[in-house]
């Protein structure tokens, strides 16, 4: 595929933040990654020079991700809502459409929830910040918190393209969703231990005992962006339960479900998940 972005840079409080920009016309859209192994160009790769045919789109690396800057200290969602709207100034987007993955679809939550008149339409695909807890739960929280078996498990897919590929067979739901060069890309993002730091943070901060640090079920009804929500049949790691009862409670929220899909749906069928969000952002049902 012939590259159809532009990579740029701004300085966001001292700090280097990292994007991609593609499109010349219509309305903003900004894509926001999740975490792991993820980065701006690895998860929105195939959505940016479609959504681009009809609007600016912008997908920006997450401090600690991509070519972005680390962040100092506990990673939080938190600090990650001041960073997006520092970038937006800085970009010149006063309102704009939020796309966000996992992570990145609970930092758009509370960015939503801030800055309500910058948002236009919300799309949270496979999102953080809905369930209570994590799969597992209590040998989730026992993991993180032995950090020599997390650097063990990174070194490991580091080390091995095979132990990279049954990574992502744990994230898809069909086989067939990836091929060999993804798995080189994948391969190849893992090396850089920035995004390993950064997430690693984000979870020593997120999992408590009892259950996940951040759940804005109580608070999603105060969204006014007309939101949808885009999951995956087959995620193990969100559960599609507990997505349902948000939907419900929101004043202008839809659900689509993408059948055999796991919880990397703009990877897993491109083309499928980039047609629902063009066709949500001009008011197709």
């Amino acid at each position: 595929m012939a590259q159809s972005y532009f990579t740029e840079t701004v300085l966001v409080d001292s700090q280097q933040i990292s994007y991609y920009r593609a499109g010349e016309q219509g309305s903003p859209v900004v894509l926001l990654h999740g975490g792991g192994t993820d980065s701006a160009l690895l998860s929105w790769r195939y959505a940016l020079p479609e959504l681009a045919k009809s609007h600016r789109v912008f997908a920006l690396d997450w401090p600690g991700y991509g070519k972005s800057d680390p962040l100092a200290g506990a990673y939080t969602l938190d600090r990650l809502v001041p960073i997006l709207a520092g970038w937006m100034d800085q970009v010149g987007l006063e309102r704009a459409s939020l796309v966000g993955l996992s992570m990145g679809g609970g930092a758009a939550i509370a960015y939503a929830l801030a800055y309500p008149r910058r948002v236009d339409h919300l799309v949270l695909v496979d999102t953080y910040g809905i369930q209570r807890k994590a799969p597992a739960h209590l040998v989730s929280y026992l993991y993180i918190r032995m950090p020599f078996l997390v650097s063990a498990t990174w070194a490991a897919i580091r080390r091995d393209k095979g132990m990279t590929r049954s990574a992502v067979r744990s994230i898809f739901a069909d086989p067939e969703g990836f091929t060999e060069e993804f798995v080189d890309e994948l391969f190849e993002a893992v090396q850089s231990r920035s995004g390993e730091r950064s997430f690693y943070s984000f979870q020593r901060y997120e999992m408590t005992l009892k259950g996940v640090r951040t759940n804005y079920v109580s608070v999603l009804p105060k969204i006014e962006a007309p939101t949808l929500f885009i999951h995956g049949d087959s995620d193990r790691l969100v559960p599609i339960a507990e997505i349902r009862q948000v939907v419900e409670s929101m004043p202008d929220a839809r659900l689509v479900v993408m059948d055999k899909t796991g919880h990397w749906p703009p990877r897993e069928h491109p083309e499928q998940f980039n047609q629902l969000v063009l066709d949500f952002l001009k008011g197709t049902r």
